[in-house]
């Protein structure tokens, strides 16, 4: 239906239009603060940006439509190393590159036996989750004692966008599927563009308690030193 579709394309130029716009905060974020954190997240919005870019163009087979949505997995794997980062901990990028790539063989080759989409795109979708999920593992399970309340609503958060991801793979052809992936898709991203830059303060403020502390800490020490040398002085002088 042509309505339908002129609303979807509408839909999707706000989704890009508040992706881009959240783009430009985090950069005028980064540029106030000098952090590290703000500019791996310009990276992850303006990622995802091109990501939904390649989305639109690349729609005319099933193949096409599996692999520019499996470009996805760039920005999930930015946005979970974001959030790893500061439990000290990377993504381990070699052994998740490896499956990426038999993932997407396997796609490549599903699609040379078959047209399903369901088929094709299945091991795709599969692959956006695994950053996502190992993340929530930290999160939730392995670090659960000392993760933060928004660390915690992260793991949740990356515990249900799989989810989404697996949908794709079943329901993306289905008449309607586009416009309940907009709203799902704009959720998401709404509940992020909140949450991270939060997050981000918070590990600031955390690390610069920290830095302070571990100042304080140090003057005591010094101080402590000094005491000790006073005494230790006038004691020889006394002698």
């Amino acid at each position: 239906m042509p309505d339908e579709k002129n609303l979807i394309n509408l839909l999707f130029l706000i989704l890009f239009g508040y992706i881009f716009l959240n783009f430009i905060i985090t950069v005028v974020l980064q540029n106030i603060t000098s952090s590290k954190s703000y500019k791996d997240l310009a990276i992850y919005w303006i990622s995802l940006f091109i990501t939904f870019i390649f989305h639109g163009f690349f729609q005319h087979s099933p193949l096409e439509i599996a692999l520019s949505f499996g470009i996805a997995v760039i920005p999930m794997s930015i946005l979970a190393n974001l959030v790893l980062q500061t439990y000290h901990l990377e993504l381990p990028w070699k052994k998740q590159s490896l499956l990426y790539i038999a993932l997407y063989g396997m796609s490549l080759l599903i699609s040379r036996v078959t047209t399903n989409f369901t088929l094709i795109s299945l091991p795709i979708t599969v692959c956006l989750t695994i950053p996502l999920l190992y993340t929530s593992y930290i999160c939730l399970i392995k670090f659960r004692q000392t993760s933060t309340l928004l660390q915690k609503f992260l793991g949740t958060i990356f515990l249900l966008m799989p989810i989404h991801c697996i949908d794709f793979a079943f329901f993306r052809l289905e008449e309607g599927a586009q416009l309940w992936g907009w709203l799902v898709s704009f959720s998401i991203y709404q509940c992020l563009s909140v949450i991270l830059p939060t997050f981000i303060l918070e590990e600031i403020t955390r690390n610069e308690n920290k830095r302070i502390s571990n100042i304080m800490k140090s003057s005591y020490e010094e101080i402590e030193q000094l005491k000790r040398r006073v005494i230790d002085l006038e004691k020889s002088k006394s002698i």
